[in-house]
């Protein structure tokens, strides 16, 4: 088999996968959404004087549109603490 025979074959056996991988993903069943949506979201924010940027992982509820941050301390204590913390309610310093 000669270079042009082996190239047209690699691209015959490509384009095959490439359909069928996009016929599977079709076929998939579409799951709903879940009410509570988590995701990642970088922003800015000048509360404590000059801005600065901040990553945090936020819950909004799809029903009511309310929306927690995750917040996690270590307490005076020295423990661990992890909470969901409503965003138009004051929240602990990083």
């Amino acid at each position: 088999m000669n270079r042009n025979h082996m190239f047209l074959v690699a691209a015959l056996v490509a384009a095959a996968l490439l359909i069928q991988a996009q016929v599977q993903r079709e076929n998939r069943p579409q799951q709903p959404s879940g009410r509570f949506q988590i995701f990642d979201l970088s922003y800015f924010s000048s509360v404590k004087g000059a801005p600065a940027q901040y990553t945090d992982a936020f819950r909004i509820d799809t029903d009511t549109g309310a929306t927690w941050r995750y917040n996690s301390v270590v307490g005076t204590d020295g423990k661990l603490v992890e909470q969901w913390v409503k965003t138009d309610e004051p929240q602990a310093p990083k």
